[in-house]
C-alpha cells in the first residue's frame, strides 16, 4: 500500500486489487473443475489456489520494497512546497524572490 502517495493510495490499489480478485477468484471454480476433469483426481484442483498463493508470496518478498522507514507524506510536502514557491514567485509577494526551500527538501533523499 505504501508504494503510492497517500492522496491516490486507494485509487491506485483498487483497480489491480479488483481485477486480480475477479480473474483469479472468479475463475477459481472453473479452473479447478477443468483440472479435476483432466486428471480425474478430486484433490488436483487444490493446486491452483496453492500456486497462486505461492506466487503472491514470492513476488511480495522479492519485488515489493520495504517502506518501514520511508516518510509517506514526503511527496505531498514536496508538491505543496513547489506550489507555494511558484505562487510566491508569480505574485511577487516577497519582492520577486522565490522562497527558500524548506528543510525537508534540502536533506539528501534516502533510497
Amino acid at each position: 500500500m505504501e508504494l503510492f502517495p497517500t492522496r491516490i493510495r486507494y485509487t491506485a490499489m483498487s483497480l489491480p486489487y479488483h481485477i486480480g480478485n475477479g480473474w483469479f477468484g472468479g475463475l477459481l471454480s472453473a479452473t479447478s473443475f477443468a483440472m479435476i476433469a483432466q486428471t480425474g483426481d478430486v484433490y488436483f484442483g487444490l493446486w491452483y489456489p496453492i500456486v497462486i498463493a505461492l506466487m503472491t508470496v514470492v513476488i511480495g518478498t522479492f519485488f515489493v520494497p520495504e517502506t518501514k522507514d520511508r516518510d509517506i507524506f514526503a511527496v505531498e510536502r514536496d508538491v505543496l512546497a513547489c506550489f507555494v514557491q511558484w505562487i510566491q514567485a508569480v505574485s511577487k509577494s516577497n519582492g520577486g524572490e522565490p522562497c527558500q526551500k524548506p528543510a525537508f527538501m534540502t536533506r539528501p533523499m534516502r533510497a
